[in-house]
């Protein structure tokens, strides 16, 4: 099974002004040159919206001035699990976005999570241990960046170029 792993580097010149200021800031928080991640399985993007919560799109690219791709392959899942899988990420679809705990977690570095919210570096974790990911099982989700995240899959994946 193939897992996409985007990783958001800069935004579009038009971006709000507090947009740029809170990438920036999370790039400099996590000392990363990510803000950003989000991760495509079965030809579905699946994210952290900053206003809707966790949301699924059809499999499309981004623009990959500001993202880079990486590719990893899993074991397939059975049917019994990637139906758990999809049922347990359409339960979170509309959850909300996970404010505090990206401020808490990755700037303050406390332990906090949410039972109902997420951000995405915390639902591209959680996303891959549910996939099985070895390298992720033994991560709290709440606890990586998108740098981290990157960190991981940098050395298990492959750089991948996704066509507009």
């Amino acid at each position: 099974m193939e897992i996409i792993v985007a990783f958001k580097k800069s935004v579009k010149d038009d971006t709000e002004w507090y947009w740029k200021l809170a990438a920036k800031l999370v790039k400099f928080g996590t000392k990363s040159e990510f803000f950003h991640v989000e991760t495509a399985i079965d030809d579905k993007w699946i994210s952290a919206n900053t206003s809707y919560g966790i949301e699924i799109h059809e499999l499309k690219p981004i623009n990959k001035k500001h993202y880079d791709y990486y590719k990893i392959e899993v074991p397939d899942l059975t049917i019994d699990q990637k139906e758990k899988f999809w049922r347990y990420i359409n339960k979170q679809v509309g959850s909300g976005y996970d404010w505090k705990g990206i401020y808490l977690t990755q700037f303050i570095k406390l332990d906090w999570e949410s039972e109902s919210k997420w951000f995405c570096s915390e639902i591209v974790t959680k996303i891959l241990q549910l996939l099985y990911v070895e390298d992720f099982l033994d991560k709290k989700p709440n606890k990586l960046s998108p740098g981290a995240v990157f960190e991981i899959i940098n050395k298990i994946g492959e750089k991948i170029e996704i066509e507009k």
